[in-house]
């Protein structure tokens, strides 16, 4: 009996020991709500903020090119999830691990919080995650997050 208790504490701690960087066992499928949300381009201004944030992350020499996704306009938290691709055109730093000059193999995967005041500006960004993107890599967290939200594959 002494045995089973300490067996079935020793699984009960294990359980929570999965890795931060890739959670396999996430939702990797739209909730409900994120499908039935309504969908909108960013405006030109929006653009420009979370361009801003986002270059801020990278740093000033990457001068990225972005493709933007539609905002799915579901709150939580008093903020909007986002997710979309930048690519840095700078090869300096940590994109020279990198094997060729293909800007799409350099692509990074951007999840951000949008914040919007009650006349539905936007008033803040921050950024919460820039991650190198390979279609190989397992799934991590923000795609979890991001998939959940109804951004579907990265691409």
């Amino acid at each position: 009996m002494r045995r089973s208790a300490v067996v079935l504490a020793f699984s009960f701690a294990l359980a929570g020991c999965e890795p931060t960087t890739s959670n396999l066992m996430a939702p990797m499928e739209p909730t409900r709500e994120s499908v039935a949300a309504p969908r909108r381009d960013l405006t030109q201004a929006e653009k420009d903020a979370v361009a801003e944030a986002v270059t801020a992350k990278l740093g000033p020499s990457s001068h990225p090119e972005f493709k933007w996704m539609k905002l799915i306009v579901r709150t939580h938290d008093r903020v909007v999830d986002y997710c979309g691709l930048v690519t840095p055109n700078d090869t300096s730093g940590d994109d020279n691990d990198y094997s060729d000059a293909n800007a799409s193999k350099r692509q990074k995967k951007f999840y951000a919080w949008l914040s919007f005041d009650g006349r539905e500006q936007l008033k803040n960004v921050d950024v919460r995650s820039i991650a190198k993107y390979r279609e190989n890599d397992p799934p991590t967290e923000v795609d979890s997050i991001c998939i959940q939200d109804g951004y579907g594959a990265w691409r």
